[in-house]
């Protein structure tokens, strides 16, 4: 029991992790560093991400880490037919080998099967597809060299770690979808000092460090944060309405002022916002600038009590 407890303090550790990394948009280094992370943290023997490749009955390992040999390496192609990986992503959900030695349904005895549960001495798994669009994209996979290490709650446990990975990698897709249109572009140019936000479903998917720094967090704190919690109570509600009337395609002002609250929950910070939709593959996702009015408020007191 007691070892049990502490592999879940590991993954719960590793999903922190995975949040954090998910706040950058350079998807190799975020696989490569979770991989990493699962071996350093969650204190497995291997770890790799693959993710569909153009031939669609092939999966490319494009992070792997270790601490047992292996045949398999970045960039190899795996055949989905007969394994784990092609199982999981099958099935759209996760498996686990409790002991690899009994070979059957749930062990087809597949090329990463053998690389990994047979050469690699790894007696125990779990897999996990990677969703995006509601269609499987990769498989997640980690394994020990120990029997009966991973069950239901290491299963649920990753699923959420594959949740913050498909999170990234549609953070990044919005990211280079948005960079491609000129007038965000140029709206980027004009307002550099400026916060940037890119929201969908009332979660922060892209910002930039000046907004992070406006409100005292970090760019990787605020990743996937529900914007209510950025407001100020006495327009929260105001401002959230405002979100869902626009989303419905609602007319609704896109430029205002509206009052933030600081990460110390004290500090309220007047802004000026400016946000419009775009329609991503049928949902509609609010891009914005936000400009801190704190000086010019300040400028205003002073001007007054003179």
């Amino acid at each position: 029991m007691h070892e049990k407890i502490k592999s879940e303090t590991r993954i719960t550790k590793l999903l922190d992790s995975a949040k954090n990394f998910s706040a950058f948009l350079e998807l190799r280094g975020v696989f490569s560093a979770i991989a990493d992370e699962v071996i350093n943290i969650a204190r497995y023997d291997v770890a790799f991400l693959s993710l569909l490749s153009e031939a669609r009955d092939m999966f490319e390992i494009v992070a792997i880490d270790h601490t047992v040999p292996v045949r398999i390496k970045e960039g190899a192609l795996v055949p989905t037919a007969n394994s784990i990986i092609g199982l999981c992503a099958g099935g759209k959900k996760g498996m686990v080998i409790s002991d690899a030695a009994k070979r059957g349904e749930n062990v087809p005895g597949g090329f990463v099967d053998a690389a990994i549960l047979e050469n690699g001495g790894i007696a125990s798994a779990i897999a996990l597809p990677v969703m995006f669009e509601q269609e499987v994209i990769g498989v997640f996979f980690a394994g020990s060299c120990k029997k009966n290490v991973f069950g239901e709650s290491e299963l649920n446990l990753f699923e959420q770690l594959s949740s913050k990975l498909s999170e990234s990698i549609h953070g990044s897709y919005l990211y280079k979808r948005i960079r491609e249109s000129e007038n965000f572009y140029r709206m980027l140019v004009e307002n550099v000092q400026d916060g940037l936000f890119i929201v969908q479903d009332e979660k922060m998917v892209f910002l930039n460090d000046v907004f992070a720094r406006m409100l005292g967090y970090s760019a990787r704190d605020l990743f996937g944060m529900n914007i209510g919690k950025l407001i100020a109570l006495e327009d929260r509600d105001l401002i959230v309405k405002r979100y869902r009337e626009r989303v419905a395609g609602k007319d609704v002002p896109g430029r205002y002022e509206l009052k933030l609250i600081h990460r110390d929950q004290k500090t309220v910070i007047p802004a000026y916002m400016n946000v419009s939709m775009i329609t991503d593959n049928g949902r509609r996702i609010a891009v914005g600038t936000l400009r801190d009015l704190s000086e010019v408020r300040n400028l205003q007191e002073n001007l007054i009590r003179t």
